[in-house]
């Protein structure tokens, strides 16, 4: 009986000294699981994102992912003099490719906390994007930065974002961008410096306003306009009459009858004018026959969103050719004198498309569509055509004096 209880006596004093040593070891590496910071430590921010604009740029090679956007200083002294690294991760969802944009900025004026700061980024790997949007390249965008020399440890992430399926210029891409508002949740310590590096302006206090029980109540705001996208509603109606379809179907797709004025008759060429109202469309149909040969569009800018809607616009509006894929993209800059013309084409078996991008000098988009393909003798064909018929004046200038060609 002594014996046992000395054993057990032994036993119990092990188990405590044990424990004790593995709660002693537990304390000296102990980690604060309160603090997220401890588990994933994050570098001071130095630089935060205000807001960005993504899209597709385009060049003589292809299209690029691209990324504006505005970053403002939240570090709390003046970054003037430091070189900040900034990198953008394009990466393709759907085979993991990624292209790597890179750029450094050295902040040679005064970059007060408060001030912000805008960037383009463009991937240096150019994609094909086909007609189909649905089809397009699916990308992901992640931009970081480094502020002055530092290791991995002191990366700041800026965006993580899908990139919006769209093609712009870098101007248009950086107008869009100066209508964009802050994207950052409102945080009550945020506020902006003084000038002079000073204390940060305090808030304004809130202050009580008396009203009369007899006053009537506030009106509600009226609900933002959201100006949808015409051109989308135009192209789901249905059919469409196009190429090689009669005037009968035109009438039919704009419910009008041409009046006097909309009528034009060139040499062995009729011209017919119809218009649409929601999107604002002019279509012009040249026949030497009784059937569309040639279709030259007019569409405003304001009614497109992206340029993947006007080839959507000229295969709806193919007509006898629907089953035909367009194909063979291609894009050009010429100019002309004061005109800087933007000119695209696609071809399919039986008819090919261009169309000119808007200008200062006309805000539209205009699409020629022709199943009169041009041979070698008859490259001068529309130019010449165009400069014959008074109702397509506006035309003649896109492709300079045929004479000259």
């Amino acid at each position: 009986m002594k014996l046992a209880t000395r054993l057990l006596s032994i036993l119990t004093a092990l188990i405590a000294l044990c424990g004790g040593s593995t709660l002693s070891s537990a304390s000296a590496n102990d980690v604060d699981i309160s603090n997220p910071r401890t588990l994933n430590p994050q570098p001071e921010r130095n630089l935060e994102l205000v807001s960005f604009v993504s899209w597709w740029s385009h060049d003589a090679v292809g299209y690029h992912p691209a990324i504006v956007f505005n970053y403002e200083n939240v570090s709390g002294r003046d970054l003037a003099g430091q070189v900040v690294h900034f990198q953008a991760r394009f990466t393709d969802l759907r085979n993991g490719y990624v292209t790597v944009a890179r750029k450094e900025v050295r902040e040679q004026k005064e970059f007060v906390p408060g001030a912000d700061r805008m960037l383009v980024l463009h991937g240096p790997s150019s994609f094909e994007l086909p007609i189909d949007q649905a089809n397009w390249p699916q990308m992901e965008c992640k931009v970081m930065c480094r502020v002055g020399d530092v290791d991995d440890s002191g990366t700041e992430n800026l965006i993580l974002a899908r990139l919006e399926s769209i093609v712009m210029t870098d101007e248009e891409a950086e107008d869009s961008l100066r209508k964009r508002n802050d994207i950052r949740p409102p945080r009550t310590d945020r506020h902006r410096h003084r000038a002079d590096h000073g204390d940060p302006v305090p808030p304004k206090p809130l202050a009580a306003t008396q009203l009369s029980l007899n006053s009537p109540p506030p009106k509600p705001a009226k609900p933002q306009h959201v100006d949808k996208k015409n051109l989308d509603k135009f192209l789901a109606q249905g059919a469409i009459a196009g190429l090689g379809d009669n005037f009968l179907q035109f009438e039919t797709t704009y419910k009008q009858q041409p009046a006097r004025a909309d009528e034009e008759f060139v040499g062995h060429w009729t011209w017919i004018r119809y218009t649409h109202e929601d999107p604002n469309i002019t279509v012009f149909v040249g026949t030497k026959t009784n059937s569309a040969d040639v279709l030259v569009i007019r569409v405003r800018a304001e009614d497109v969103q992206s340029e993947s809607q006007i080839a959507q616009l000229a295969k709806a509006m193919s007509g006898k050719f629907k089953s035909q894929p367009l194909a063979h993209f291609q894009k050009s800059v010429s100019y002309r004198p004061g005109l800087r013309v933007e000119m695209s084409s696609l071809d399919a078996a039986g008819y090919r498309v261009f169309y000119v991008n808007p200008s200062k000098e006309d805000n539209n988009y205009i699409v020629i569509m022709s199943r009169l393909l041009p041979t070698k003798d008859q490259k001068t064909l529309l130019p010449e055509l165009f400069k014959r018929t008074q109702m397509l004046k506006f035309a003649t200038p896109l492709f300079g004096d045929p004479e000259q060609e």
